[in-house]
Parts: structure tokens; sequence; C-alpha cells
């Protein structure tokens, strides 16, 4: 339950919320989002999402063209798949952002917000959201948490309520908001009973954080009498089990470090076999190849590119800037042609760059392909070697670990039968709750 101390109240109606926390977060905003105008940040990014969708659209659809057109090569149309991927996602992202600053659309979220399951308010708002922006009402919120509440577990409960009370929390320090109440998770106290009945004492501090059920009083004043009791005795039984267990461990490793020393070597000599294999090596020397042939080409055809377009714009000066006179229609066919062939040869380029690109990625992973698939059958000998002297080990051992069993027998029987000892005394204490 929150305890709210030196709250400044803000006067509202429970059920028809006036108070609107957006007008003031809006006159704390950067400037940036302020340059807008009556922009406000959601709308801003949800046309933002739009435009660029457009523009990805835009970018696959020319792509295409241009393959059709045969300005590039096919295969790079296929980058048009991506960029119409990418629009839909903008697309679809865009308009699902919420402007919660807007007066009309928050007002059609609280209508909505009242058809929904609180966890699904939350789910789609976020506890912050929902605080700061009046989603519910205090009465709304406080129905809501009942009305899921009755079909919750118990832990489920008091985490549902602990992160509402820390997101409260949080909200008050970021804007003024309206006093919010979320019921006790001691209001389910009963929930208890019914989730443990039939359950051993050591299936239920298995499943329920003892300290949250002290926390949140969930327990009777008996019960939390036998928990605390109970739990100093488990845990006295359980600690001398691990120390038994410790100290038996130890003289089993001491006993077996001949065989366990032959068992790492067999390992080690697989595993550095397996990593000195010579396609190791191999594949990044294809990479290297690849990258290597690949700038090569690529460097060949923009000198090539560069010496045109150094002639073109050199005959472009020579032609417009001889003399102040316009140049004549001659000088202006002949520069229209230079200026076509430059095109023809940036087309080319950009058409040859790709056909080299896609056979040297063809080429390096067909290199590849074999390297790997040797790879993975040395990868298969090498597992092969670690699971057999796995099993030698085993074999091996075995007397030693007959040994150490035997001897933490005794210890773990111990600790069990206290359990036992523990589990029958919750059990006469349940029947005595189920008696009064």
């Amino acid at each position: 339950m929150f305890n709210i101390v030196n709250k400044v109240v803000i006067k509202m109606s429970v059920e028809n919320i006036t108070f609107t926390p957006s007008y003031e977060r809006i006159l704390q905003q950067k400037s940036s989002d302020l340059w807008f105008g009556t922009f406000t940040t959601a709308k801003v990014k949800r046309y933002a999402s739009y435009f660029f969708s457009g523009l990805m659209t835009i970018g696959g659809t020319a792509l295409i063209g241009m393959a059709i057109s045969g300005s590039i090569a096919w295969p790079l149309a296929f980058f048009a798949v991506p960029l119409f991927a990418g629009a839909a996602a903008l697309f679809h992202s865009g308009s699902h952002v919420i402007d919660y600053d807007d007066p009309a659309e928050l007002a059609l979220i609280r209508k909505e917000a009242l058809q929904l399951e609180l966890s699904q308010v939350v789910e789609k708002h976020g506890w912050n959201r929902l605080f700061i922006y009046a989603i519910l009402s205090p009465s709304q919120l406080k129905d809501a948490f009942i009305r899921e509440a009755v079909s919750m577990s118990l832990n489920d409960l008091i985490s549902f309520y602990e992160r509402a009370e820390s997101e409260y929390e949080r909200a008050k320090t970021t804007t003024t908001i309206a006093v919010y109440e979320v019921p006790h998770p001691s209001q389910w106290k009963g929930k208890f009973a019914v989730e443990t009945h039939g359950l051993k004492w050591h299936e239920i501090i298995d499943r329920f954080s003892f300290q949250r059920l002290r926390h949140y009083e969930i327990l009777t004043e008996e019960e939390l009498k036998f928990f605390d009791e109970s739990l100093t005795v488990y845990h006295q039984a359980q600690s001398e089990f691990e120390a038994a267990k410790a100290e038996i461990d130890a003289a089993f490793r001491e006993e077996t470090a001949n065989q366990r020393r032959v068992y790492e070597s067999a390992v080690d000599f697989a595993e550095k076999d397996y990593n000195l294999h010579p396609d190791h090596a191999r594949l990044e020397e294809i990479e290297r190849e690849y990258e290597e042939g690949l700038a090569l080409h690529y460097s060949r055809i923009d000198s090539r590119l560069s010496r045109e377009r150094a002639y073109y714009e050199g005959f472009e000066r020579a032609i417009l800037h001889r003399s102040e006179e316009p140049p004549s229609p001659e000088n202006v066919r002949a520069l229209e042609q230079a200026k076509d062939k430059f095109q023809r040869e940036k087309r080319e380029a950009t058409r040859e760059k790709s056909e080299i690109f896609f056979t040297l990625l063809q080429r390096r992973d067909e290199r590849r392909g074999d390297c790997e698939a040797r790879l993975r059958e040395a990868k298969m000998r090498r597992d092969e070697r670690i699971h057999k002297a796995e099993e030698a080990f085993d074999h091996d051992t075995a007397p030693q670990r007959v040994i150490r069993d035997n001897k933490l027998q005794p210890h773990q029987q111990r600790r069990d039968q206290e359990i036992d000892r523990l589990d029958r005394a919750y059990i006469g204490l349940q029947v005595k709750r189920l008696s009064q």
C-alpha cells in the first residue's frame, strides 16, 4: 500500500478526469521538439516513418526500373526486396505510434482501456504512461486490479503489485500526477492456503519466497513462527550436508587425479588437432584473395572511369569557356555526344562491377564450401575423441565413484530425514488450520 507523504493532491473527478499532465510535459519539451510548432514528438515520428517508407519504396521501384532498362545488372535489382521490406516495416511502425499528447487520441485510449484487462493496458501503454496520462482513473485502476488479481497466482499477484508500486513512485518524480492506491497483496492472503493445499513443506519453500510472504503479511502468526523455526533447521541440515559433500568430493578428485590427467590430455590433443587443421588458414586465405581481387578489379574500373570523366570535363571546359560568345551548334552537339559517352561508361562501369562482384562471390563460396565440409568432418572426429575420453574416464573411475556415493549416502539420508520431519510437521499445521 502506498504511503503518500506531503503530496500535492490534484482536485479531479474520479471517473471524469480533467487533469491533463501532457500539457505540463509539452512546456518542458526540448526546443528541438517545439521547433515543429503544434506537432508533438509522436506526430513527428509518425510522419518521419511515413516519409522514409516512401523514399525506400521509390528507391526499390527505381532499382527495378533501372534493371528493366538495362542500366544496371539484374542481380542488383534484388536489393529492392529489402528496401520494400524496410518500407513496409517503417509504415507499420509509423501507423502504431501513439500520440498521448493529442487530447482526442488520449480520450480514445482511455475509452479503449476500459474494455481491456489491466495487464493488457499495461502491456500496450506501460505503467508509467498509465499514471502520467491518467489512462485509468484511480478507482478504475483499483477495480481493474481487483478483477485481474482473482485469476492470478499469489507470486504473480505480488510481482504485479511490486511493478505497479515501483512505476508509480517513478512517475511521481517526473511530473505531478493523480493519487493512486493499488490494492495490497494481503487482501488475497487466502490464496496461500489454496495454492499450498496438498504440497509438502519443501515444495512450498521452493515455490515461494518466505521474505515476500512475511513482507506482505500473507502468513498467520503461527505460520510465521513455524517457517522461521523450520528454515533454521533446514539451513543447518543443508549446510552440514554441503560440507560433508565438499570433503568427499575433494577426496574423490584426489584419488582420481591420474585418470583426470589422462582424460584432460586426450581432450587437449583432440582440440589442438582440430584447431591446427590447415583448412582454418585456408578459409582466411580465400577471404583475403576474394577481397584483394574485388579491390583490384574495382580499382581498374574506377581508373578507367576517372580518365573518361577527366576527358569529358576537359572537353566541356574547352567548349564552354573558350570564349565569351555562346558555343556553336556543332560544339553543343559534340559536347552532348561526349556527355552521352561518359554516361554510357558510367553505366558500363556499374554493370561490370556488379558482374565481377557476383562472379567472385560465387567462386569464393564454392572454395569455402569444400573447406567447410572438411572442417565439419574434422569437428566430428574431435567430438568423437572427446566422447571416447569421457567414456574411458567414467570406466576407469567407476570404483571410486561407488565409494564416494556410499560415503555420501548417510549424510544425504540425514538431511532427507530432517526434510521429511518438517513435511510431516507442516501437514499437521495444515490439518489444524483446516479444522479451525
